[in-house]
């Protein structure tokens, strides 16, 4: 299902495939898919990218942050249709733990991914 997402565009994106904006998108440095089978035949594709802080970003090696990124997860319902079910941004704790901040608004990091412009955080 992965796969199939990747291949996929998303309304108002229509100038790029879902896994073509992603792929390019170079403010990830670590990018994964992964798929999960839901209940009643739902799949849910993630993708998480990550990008380790800067040497020079104090700001975020004082606060123990060694990477940050996003997480999009994409619902596929049974009958084919699909959607992004939610948007988050990710951060990396030097201790392991990972914290993610469920994102109300969607378009704004979906913008930025296909413009291929850095998300703030």
């Amino acid at each position: 299902m992965a796969a199939v997402i990747q291949d996929a565009t998303l309304r108002g994106y229509a100038k790029a495939t879902i896994g073509e904006a992603f792929g390019r998108y170079r403010y990830l440095k670590k990018k994964e898919w992964s798929e999960t089978r839901g209940a009643r035949g739902t799949f849910y594709v993630d993708f998480v990218g990550l990008s380790p802080a800067g040497w020079f970003d104090f700001t975020a090696r004082r606060n123990g942050i060694a990477s940050r990124g996003i997480e999009v997860k994409f619902v596929v319902h049974p009958d084919g249709s699909y959607e992004v079910g939610m948007v988050s941004k990710v951060v990396v704790k030097t201790d392991g733990k990972t914290y993610r901040y469920p994102q109300a608004d969607v378009t704004s990091i979906l913008d930025a991914v296909y413009a291929n412009r850095e998300i703030g955080y």
